[in-house]
């Protein structure tokens, strides 16, 4: 993954995610003509946990189990999934009710399915 262009080498920077950019100009233009061209050099890459585990800076965690998929735990569960968990064994026997999608990264299709699911 370190041959990924536009990323940076140093773990500290890639974690901030900042961005390389190539602005370009014709020489006989002024650089903020309407016409200049900017382009992002950062490839896009298919997500997948080791990409963001090494974007992130993180080294592989081992398998965890989350008890309670709530608004804590499902605010949880997507920070281990940003940081490119891979094993995460979720439980949690309620169910997702219309007033949990003020706090809980549940969609309003999700309504009465399992937490857990």
């Amino acid at each position: 993954m370190s041959a990924f262009f536009g990323y940076s080498d140093i773990p500290a920077t890639r974690s901030f995610e900042l961005r390389d950019f190539l602005i370009s100009q014709d020489l006989d233009k002024d650089i903020l003509d309407a016409d200049t061209r900017i382009e992002m050099t950062v490839g896009d890459y298919p997500s997948r946990p080791s990409l963001m585990r090494w974007v992130a800076g993180v080294a592989p965690l081992p398998p965890v189990a989350l008890l309670g998929h709530g608004a804590l735990g499902s605010a949880i569960y997507d920070s281990l999934g940003r940081s490119g968990m891979e094993d995460v064994l979720v439980w949690d026997e309620d169910r997702i009710h219309p007033h949990n999608l003020t706090r809980h990264s549940a969609r309003t299709k999700d309504v009465y399915a399992n937490k857990a699911d």
